[in-house]
């Protein structure tokens, strides 16, 4: 039997209503709170999500020199991040969207160094 919903109970017996913290019910199992559904995506909408980002991925990195590559180890990463910016924000040309990250990557570079003088 458990208690009533609004008796106070310790952190050893099915949880603490005051902090959250989860312990172990009447009956030995463990008490739980139900998590919100979240919506997905259609298998489709993902699945043109994934080949959108490697098809972009793919051909930004043709792009990159290995002499980049070495000078910049997270030039991965920052393609990364551009290409999930982008498809978040609806692009769906894959060319379009590794020229965009190409184009952020200059951008990047030539803010963040100095001439040599």
């Amino acid at each position: 039997m458990q208690p009533p919903r609004n008796a106070r109970r310790e952190h050893g017996v099915g949880g603490c209503d005051s902090c959250g913290a989860l312990g172990v019910g009447d009956a030995g199992m463990r008490t739980t709170v139900a998590k919100p559904k979240r919506t997905r995506q259609p298998r489709k909408t993902t699945a043109r999500s994934i080949e959108l980002y490697s098809s972009a991925h793919q051909i930004a990195w043709k792009h990159i020199s290995a002499l980049q590559k070495r000078e910049q180890p997270d030039i991965s990463l920052r393609i990364h991040a551009s290409i999930r910016r982008q498809l978040k924000k609806g692009a769906k040309d894959p060319n379009l969207i590794a020229s965009e990250a190409l184009s952020d990557l200059q951008t990047y570079s030539g803010a963040g160094r100095r001439k040599a003088h």
